[in-house]
């Protein structure tokens, strides 16, 4: 009998071993059978390889090429490479590849992803590639109802993408940790260290299971090596390429040197004469109040603009991008322009994007390239237009030490203008100058708005990063009179733009005392003198003015020099020496030589107070600004007390009660799960009305809408029979004289067969129709619940 017992168990061992042996040997031959360069030749299974063919990719990218193996072989990976080139897929096929299928233990994978746009992304791209794998996905995003989230998070999904805040915030308050995370993706990397979701960071990473891997992805790399400690890395495979060219090959670079002062009419004539009207455009600007500026100034000129900034509403953020990718079929709410803040400037993959116009040079060179970075992406044409000031001028010199190339200036008949800086056309400005300024006078709003965004500008300069102090040297040896009219605006431009250059530029070679004398062939005494006096400081002052017009002369001859330069000189520094520099890991001597004694405060430790004179209220005034308060984690990371709010408490006690209104957020998943939901619910509003409808005076007086627990009917019952006892009116049978009724309820909690009634003799015989109510059940079957609902005369009871 043993050896009949034990052979069922070895042969249900056996299919799993060799069902995973099977598999490894069939992607082993997976990928020496297939011909290197595709997908068929990584091994992946048929689920994983069916979404990826119907999502439209045959040939992986670089990037993919290199991560996809090393993922499923389960090592950590730092990955660097420039924007469009497949990054997001490079991780996400490795993932649902390891997957497999469906487990209801917990969340196996958490993707960390630094704005709401991303991660919605992310998440819409995970469904398209999982169709076939049978796998749950949730995402976890600020602005969304908790409930709802929570009910995610409840129900064990595989893979959670989701913002590190509102992350944090859930786990806290589910006092939850992660222990089957298997993988752990931080998306944009160098973005999520530096908006400051350490503390977040650090507390998520403490909820996670030491063996789990960790993968790091971002167009550049974070600069400290203590975030990358921080994140849990163990023998990371380093993978970076693109690193001598960090721009995609077909996007063409196109800057325009304007005053501050005419940004909005230079962004108005590019918009009507330059960009096409189909073209999609996205226009980024430095701060949220010139976001809704230039929104104004596009409505006055008939433009239907959508726009984006951290501030604005979550949902108002999603529906201006669906109607700026086109997701509406309605074609009054679609649109061609954009207008955002660096928010979009990370990530987002906007399909057909045409042109990215920079109104406010990024201060950034890594910022300038992820903001490029969204047009110009799987292999499509795309321009890129800045608009830059002399204040932004060291910006531009400092993003082509960044790129390793050096800056050229337009000349007159150039056929080739691709980087090179040209001036804006001044008569082309002025066209648009008088319209704006009409739109000025004649709007109050744009007034207003006018004197927000100058002071917003204000703070923006104060806290931006400072160009280096040989760029702005370099800038100061710039003559941009000698820069001709950029070739894009055409030949008649470049014509009216010299004219104007000549009569700015025309000096008389004699003063108005020397011409008037000339003039009058000396008959004015007074005349003749001035004319004498002037010839007389002309020739002392020669030499000076000789200099003067050879150092004009020399900048102007060095400003062409530089356009021209080649490459076949050798420098004293490489030209990537800039780069590696800025994308280099700094080294503990390195990060000890800049050492600065910087005294911090302890986790709840108060600042020292001060007193300052406060103008407007007459009086000393505190400095000391109120420090949020902290509370300590389990893992001894200090987070903010405002996470831990006991919310899921009330979430579970509703739970209990039935009351947990169905708030399935925007999801599209949802909506039939809602509909059903909501069905339902008035399908038992409606049966509660005709039970309790022509019930008399006790159903009058019950409320409808509430429902009563179990140990409130005992009590009220007790309660009852309690006060009838006093009475003397508790009977064991009702009569059957005249008048007479056998009550009682039969079903509840407690319920008794017994009737309380008594009455007037005869034989009348009592009405069964008169008595309190008749039992009734319904039941009503929800999303994952039934509920049975009893209703007797004086209760309705929940039964779980």
């Amino acid at each position: 009998m043993s050896d009949i017992e034990s052979g069922p168990s070895g042969s249900d061992s056996e299919p799993d071993i060799n069902e995973e042996e099977s598999r490894k040997l069939v992607q082993q031959q997976n990928r020496k059978g297939k011909k290197s360069g595709g997908f068929q030749s990584m091994g992946l299974s048929h689920g994983v390889f069916k979404g990826i063919f119907r999502r439209g990719y045959k040939i992986p990218t670089p990037i993919q090429r290199k991560c996809i193996p090393k993922i499923i072989d389960g090592k950590d990976v730092v990955a660097m490479a420039r924007t469009g080139s497949g990054k997001t897929a490079a991780f996400l096929i490795p993932i649902l590849e390891r997957l497999k299928k469906r487990e209801q233990r917990g969340p196996r994978v958490v993707i960390l992803s630094p704005t709401r746009e991303l991660a919605i992304q992310t998440a819409k791209f995970t469904n398209d590639l999982s169709k076939f794998c049978n796998l749950s996905v949730s995402v976890i995003l600020g602005g969304d109802s908790l409930d709802n989230q929570f009910t995610q998070l409840d129900q064990n999904p595989d893979i959670v993408i989701a913002t590190p805040g509102r992350l944090l915030h859930l786990l806290v308050e589910m006092d939850r940790r992660l222990n089957y995370v298997k993988m752990v993706v931080f998306d944009e990397a160098d973005q999520l260290f530096d908006l400051g979701f350490t503390e977040q960071l650090n507390e998520i990473l403490g909820r996670l299971p030491e063996s789990k891997q960790t993968l790091l992805f971002s167009a550049t790399l974070p600069n400290k090596i203590l975030e990358f400690a921080k994140a849990g890395l163990r023998d990371p495979e380093l993978i970076r390429l693109d690193v001598e060219r960090r721009l995609p090959e077909n996007l063409q670079l196109t800057f325009f040197h304007a005053r501050h002062e005419d940004k909005i009419a230079a962004l108005l004539h590019l918009l009507g004469n330059v960009i096409k009207a189909d073209e999609k455009t996205v226009i980024f600007v430095a701060t949220k109040h010139h976001v809704e500026l230039v929104k104004l100034f596009l409505e006055r000129y008939n433009y239907t603009p959508c726009y984006i900034y951290s501030s604005m509403d979550p949902f108002a953020r999603k529906l201006m991008i669906s109607r700026f990718r086109h997701e509406d079929e309605d074609p009054d709410k679609t649109t061609n322009i954009l207008i955002t803040t660096d928010i979009a400037a990370r990530g987002i993959d906007i399909p057909l994007l045409d042109a990215v116009v920079n109104f406010h040079f990024a201060a950034k060179a890594k910022t300038f390239i992820h903001r490029v970075g969204r047009v110009a992406r799987a292999g499509r044409p795309g321009h890129a237009y800045s608009i830059v000031s002399n204040e932004e001028m060291p910006y531009l010199l400092d993003l082509h030490v960044f790129l390793g190339r050096s800056l050229g200036f337009c000349k007159d008949g150039d056929k080739s203008w691709d980087g090179k800086i040209g001036r804006y056309p001044q008569s082309a400005i002025d066209d648009e100058a008088d319209i704006v300024s009409t739109a000025i006078k004649e709007s109050a709003d744009i007034q207003s708005q006018i004197k927000s965004a100058e002071n917003g500008y204000k703070g923006f300069r104060r806290h931006k990063e400072k160009p280096s102090s040989e760029s702005c040297t370099k800038f100061k040896e710039i003559d941009m009179m000698t820069c001709a009219v950029h070739p894009i605006f055409g030949d008649v431009a470049a014509e009216r733009q010299s004219i104007l250059d000549k009569i700015a530029t025309l000096k008389p070679k004699q003063t108005i005392f020397e011409y008037r004398d000339k003039k009058c062939k000396g008959n004015i005494s007074e005349t003749a003198y001035a004319a004498n006096v002037m010839r007389t400081l002309r020739e002392k002052n020669a030499e000076q003015i000789e200099k003067f017009k050879a150092i004009k002369q020399k900048k102007i001859e060095n400003t062409l020099i530089a356009a021209e330069k080649s490459d076949d000189y050798i420098p004293y520094v490489r030209e990537s020496d800039a780069a590696d520099q800025h994308l280099g890991i700094n080294s503990f001597q390195s990060e000890a030589a800049e050492a600065m004694l910087n005294k911090q405060l302890e986790p709840g430790q108060k600042p020292k107070a001060g007193r300052v004179w406060d103008r407007k209220r007459k009086k000393f005034v505190t400095n000391q600004v109120e420090q949020e308060k902290k509370i300590k984690t389990e893992s001894g990371n200090w987070i903010k007390q405002s996470f831990k709010t006991g919310k899921y408490t009330e979430y579970l006690e509703k739970s209990k009660a039935g009351l947990l209104a169905d708030d399935s957020g925007d999801e599209d998943a949802n909506k039939n799960n809602t509909e059903q939901s909501r069905q339902n619910r008035q399908a038992l509003t409606n049966l509660i009305h005709r039970r309790t409808r022509g019930g008399g005076k006790k159903a009058q007086a019950r409320e409808q809408g509430g429902l009563k627990r179990p140990e409130q009917i005992l009590r009220e019952r007790k309660d009852r029979d309690r006060e009838m006892a006093k009475q003397g009116i508790r009977g064991r049978g009702g009569s059957r004289g005249r008048g007479g009724s056998r009550g009682g309820s039969r079903g509840g909690f407690g319920g008794s067969r017994g009737g309380f009634g008594g009455g007037r003799g005869g034989r009348g015989g009592g009405s069964r129709a008169e008595a309190a109510a008749e039992e009734a059940v319904a039941e009503v079957v929800e999303e994952d619940n039934t509920h049975m609902f009893r209703f007797t005369s004086t209760s309705r009871i929940l039964l779980y």
